[in-house]
């Protein structure tokens, strides 16, 4: 069984809208050999991204993007659904990346 499928680009967030959740450490290759193919483009104001999008076994819906301007630490920002469970979503992602909570950067606070 697979712990994860990609979603087609510009898929909507299920409540309408999304919250920053963490920082993954990872550079663009592993990103692409874990989670897929990264799509790119260009953000008013942002600038240039590279991006994927999945949907966890769970339900849980993923973006993993990266703003190529951001200053460091450098990484992924982790996306979840503003309606989703975060513990466990982050859990997931965590474990399909072989990361671990201490090797975050940033995680937010709050539920």
């Amino acid at each position: 069984m697979s712990t994860y499928s990609k979603v087609d680009p510009g898929t909507s967030w299920p409540s309408g809208d999304y919250r920053d959740v963490a920082l993954l450490p990872l550079d663009d290759l592993v990103v692409s050999k874990v989670f897929g193919d990264l799509l790119e483009g260009t953000e008013p104001g942002l600038g240039d991204w590279l991006a994927v999008g999945f949907q966890l076994y769970d339900g849980h819906y993923v973006e993993l993007v990266r703003y190529k301007a951001s200053p460091p630490p450098l990484g992924y920002i982790v996306r979840f659904d503003s309606s989703a469970s975060v513990e466990p979503a982050l859990s997931s992602v965590l474990s399909l990346a072989g990361l671990t909570r201490s090797a975050l950067p940033w995680v937010a606070a709050g539920p």
